[in-house]
């Protein structure tokens, strides 16, 4: 695997896009090789330069983190390289970026080789990134309804988000809800809470434990929707 560059545990070569069916009833979708994702590395800093819509969705699925404070996993070629901020994203131009190109510019985070006492590790969960994912749920879906042919992490977001529409619109009121539903994280044992504000048509979910949080749009004509046949006059 030389080359290939990893994003917390997820090749970006092995990222999968829905695209436009050819024709009824047909999934497409589109990934580029390891020639169109280019890298240069020297000490502490990382350059990535990849075609605009993979950027767009490694942004989309939670890859690359919304909060420029979080770092990142980074891997070339199966080795681990370390942890990585994004510190700058230069956008194409018509002049010198034809093929609509997206550079990163992500710098290394170093960790402190000793800990002062009482101090958690990092490997326990209290001291685990937290992610934000703001997503669209009818990405996921196909032209009838159901969770459309992903790739393994996409698929196992987009079940998870389906069982948490299903927990905010069947709880008992629209405001904070514990569904009881597990938190997605790994390592992380704690429950998500939901809530539904009057007036507004996103679901907004947070994890108890590790702070993992986020908010579900165009969930109303879903099939997990608990509310369809019941007035919602006031209620979302």
């Amino acid at each position: 695997m030389p080359g290939t560059i990893a994003i917390n545990g997820t090749r970006l070569d092995k990222v999968h896009m829905l695209v436009e069916p050819f024709s009824k009833g047909v999934i497409s979708s589109l990934s580029y090789p390891t020639s169109q994702i280019r890298y240069s590395r020297d000490e502490g800093t990382l350059r990535l330069v990849l075609p605009a819509d993979l950027s767009v969705e490694l942004y989309r699925i939670g890859i690359l983190p919304q909060d420029v404070n979080i770092p990142v996993r980074i891997s070339i070629g199966g080795r681990p390289v370390g942890r990585y901020i994004v510190n700058d994203v230069r956008y194409p131009t018509q002049s010198n970026s034809p093929f609509g190109q997206v550079t990163f510019t992500l710098t290394r985070v170093l960790q402190r080789k000793a800990r002062s006492a009482g101090e958690q590790p990092l490997s326990q969960p209290a001291a685990a990134v937290t992610k934000t994912y703001v997503t669209d749920i009818t990405y996921y879906l196909d032209e009838t309804g159901e969770l459309a042919q992903l790739p393994g992490p996409a698929r196992r977001l987009a079940s998870f988000l389906t069982l948490l529409i299903e927990a905010a619109t069947g709880a008992p009121s629209a405001g904070e809800h514990d569904s009881g539903i597990r938190c997605m994280a790994k390592a992380c044992r704690g429950t998500i809470q939901t809530s539904l504000p009057p007036g507004q048509d996103e679901i907004y979910w947070r994890c108890q434990a590790c702070g993992h949080n986020g908010v579900i749009r165009s969930w109303k004509n879903t099939k997990w929707n608990q509310l369809k046949g019941i007035d919602e006059t006031g209620a979302c």
